[in-house]
């Protein structure tokens, strides 16, 4: 029973990391291939509505735990949405940033699952937290961009804190759930996030220096 039950843990790992890796080629893939003037042509109100949206039903259908097409569905629609909206951001990038800034994402995912497992109750009870300072964070950025002067660079390092956070917390779950290729999906879509928050932060923490 131990050694079916360890197989199944490797296979439900080894979908899980195949599914964060083919989300991220997802999102540079839709990045690279639109073009910033049509992203530009949007609205950016209707383009961030717009993407929000997607982004949201994208999560919840991956969550849709047992009905694997519909996750599916759901799984792909998040790196799509974000990547179409990062198009122009990231044609704006110097490479040297992007692959630093890749290379610490990955530092920053290790560091993570060392401290997930060695601390999980401690991301368990901090989740509660998170949420609560990611909506303040979300609100004082909405805030000091049309209000206040305040200096991103210190918005994208408590960002990345927070994002790290709630890594540790996927990354805890991931040693819980039943290891099924429909919590696999469900996990990935949130992994993915996280370290796509992670990078972002990076990316403009390193472009400012």
């Amino acid at each position: 029973m131990n050694k079916i039950n360890n197989k199944n843990r490797s296979a439900f790992n080894f979908a899980l990391s195949g599914l964060v890796a083919l989300a991220s080629l997802m999102f540079f893939g839709v990045a690279s291939a639109v073009e910033p003037a049509l992203v530009a042509s949007f609205s950016p109100l209707v383009l961030m509505i717009g993407v929000l949206i997607v982004a949201i039903a994208g999560s919840v259908m991956a969550n849709m735990r047992g009905n694997v097409p519909v996750q599916l569905i759901g799984y792909a629609l998040i790196p799509i949405a974000f990547g179409f909206i990062s198009s122009p951001w990231l044609a704006k990038v110097d490479n040297s940033i992007l692959y630093e800034a890749g290379i610490l994402t990955l530092l920053a995912l290790g560091v993570m699952m060392i401290a997930s497992a060695l601390f999980p109750e401690f991301f368990k009870r901090i989740v509660g937290l998170l949420v609560v300072a990611l909506i303040g964070l979300i609100l004082v950025s909405v805030v000091s961009i049309f209000f206040l002067d305040i200096d991103m660079t210190f918005i994208h390092i408590i960002s990345m804190v927070i994002f790290m956070g709630f890594l540790g917390y996927d990354l805890v779950l991931s040693r819980e759930v039943e290891p099924t290729f429909s919590n696999a999906i469900a996990l990935s879509s949130s992994i993915f996030i996280d370290l796509l928050n992670i990078f972002m932060d990076l990316v403009q923490i390193l472009g400012d220096d």
